[in-house]
């Protein structure tokens, strides 16, 4: 991490940097229970990224990736965005699908079988369904 790169949960800076969509995004989940936001900057650039804990096989140990807003910046700085997780949220490792990123950092788990996805559409797949407006946002567990 260079020192003009900044990884941050605050929210006045979240709010301060992001703009448009992930703007609208940041406020509709800023309180949900288990939605947890980072602002990533290098530069004149900034990647949001939407995760939460998640527990496997009963370790609370995983940060499972839900949203990224700009994946070329998240892959370039994978391995301090591991390492703030790690600090600050406990997580030893991410969990990461395919569909919401298809970079493989160091200390990651993709995940092959991603969650079912429960939705009705005439005109969509589930891979065209993300995970930001689902019960994965308001449920911890």
């Amino acid at each position: 991490m260079t020192r003009r790169d900044t990884i941050s949960a605050d929210k006045e800076l979240i709010k301060r940097t992001l703009d448009g969509d992930e703007l609208e995004v940041y406020r509709d989940h800023a309180e949900t229970a288990a939605a947890r936001h980072l602002v990533l900057i290098r530069g004149g650039e900034w990647c949001y990224v939407v995760f939460r804990k998640d527990r496997r096989k009963g370790l609370p140990v995983f940060a499972s990736i839900l949203h990224v807003s700009n994946p070329p910046l998240f892959r370039a700085m994978a391995r301090p965005l591991a390492r703030h997780l790690l600090l600050h949220d406990g997580a030893a490792a991410m969990l990461l699908e395919r569909a919401v990123i298809d970079h493989r950092p160091r200390l990651a788990i993709v995940v092959d079988s991603p969650r079912r996805k429960m939705f009705s559409s005439p005109t969509l797949d589930s891979a065209q369904i993300d995970y930001l407006y689902s019960e994965l946002m308001c449920l911890p567990w």
